[in-house]
């Protein structure tokens, strides 16, 4: 429709995942019939390129870490609060699949109490209860 957005939405993949695996993209497309703008992103060591159906970076993947994961978010929402993608100024959510789950719950923890856009919410589906 034409009405504006109601809130943003940011999708991390889990473990072995990306964002155009399996339900990630339809979350998205719900997400975006129910009023919000929602962004799936590949984590930058996920070993995904621009070819969607193989993993063609092994050595990314290799040194991927939870703090190269947080980092992603970061940057993935400074990028939408200084208006580089849609959603800046609406209020967000960190939507995170499996190991996403986790990381965007590190994610929220280090960023409390900084002067940093801060999540209106943190979901996470089918994610470890532990991060060790």
């Amino acid at each position: 429709g034409d009405d504006p957005p109601i809130g943003c939405a940011l999708i991390a993949h889990g473990f072995k995942g990306y964002k155009d695996f399996r339900m990630i993209p339809p979350i998205a497309r719900k997400l975006c019939e129910s009023g919000f703008v929602a962004h799936a992103f590949n984590f930058s060591h996920s070993g995904m390129t621009a070819n969607p159906d193989a993993v063609e970076r092994p050595d990314l993947f290799e040194r991927d870490t939870w703090n190269k994961q947080v980092f992603d978010i970061e940057c993935l929402v400074l990028a939408v609060a200084a208006g580089d993608r849609v959603g800046g100024g609406l209020p967000y959510v960190v939507l995170g699949h499996s190991r996403g789950g986790v990381t965007a719950i590190l994610f929220a923890g280090r960023n409390a109490g900084r002067p940093f856009p801060q999540p209106s919410g943190i979901i996470t589906a089918g994610s470890p209860d532990r991060a060790g």
